[in-house]
């Protein structure tokens, strides 16, 4: 059997993930790009993986390129935002979710997007809190990342219901 570059690579990490999902024995999780070699599907399957993680306190952190991420973001802050339910969030996801306790306590958390970049003046990177994600931001940043964010229709439809 061969297995694709993504499955070479993203299988070890989803062992690990579903590892310390079970053990509780970590606090943090740093994942950088997780979207190299993924299907999309698997790029919202491992966004469940993502949210059962944030449920059992483990603090994420997740560096990408991908608007998938960030259309969860939005979703879920903008159903906390109108007091929806926030397993509403589980239309994102393209399979029956059977337990919803995986959103439990979602509502809570408090998640953040930013976005880093260098300064070209000073030779440093600055990071800069853009989760609004608000598309009609003055702040170019924000309202670029944020475009992204809106194009999901998946996203918009779910949050336009509330």
């Amino acid at each position: 059997m061969v297995w694709s570059t993504g499955q070479r690579e993203f299988t070890p990490l989803l062992m690990a993930l579903d590892f310390f999902k079970l053990k509780n024995t970590i606090d943090y999780i740093i994942i950088e790009e997780p979207e190299l070699g993924l299907h999309p599907r698997a790029i919202v399957e491992f966004m469940f993986t993502v949210l059962q993680l944030i449920k059992n306190g483990v603090k994420v952190i997740i560096s990408t390129h991908s608007s998938t991420p960030l259309d969860f973001v939005w979703a879920i802050n903008h159903l906390k935002e109108s007091n929806a339910k926030i397993d509403n969030i589980a239309e994102m996801f393209d399979f029956k979710i059977k337990d919803k306790s995986v959103f439990d306590g979602l509502a809570e958390k408090v998640i953040k997007v930013y976005y880093f970049s260098p300064d070209n003046k000073t030779r440093k990177v600055y990071s800069k809190d853009i989760s609004t994600l608000d598309v009609y931001s003055d702040d170019e940043d924000v309202s670029i990342w944020s475009g992204m964010s809106l194009s999901a229709d998946r996203a918009g439809s779910i949050v336009s219901k509330f």
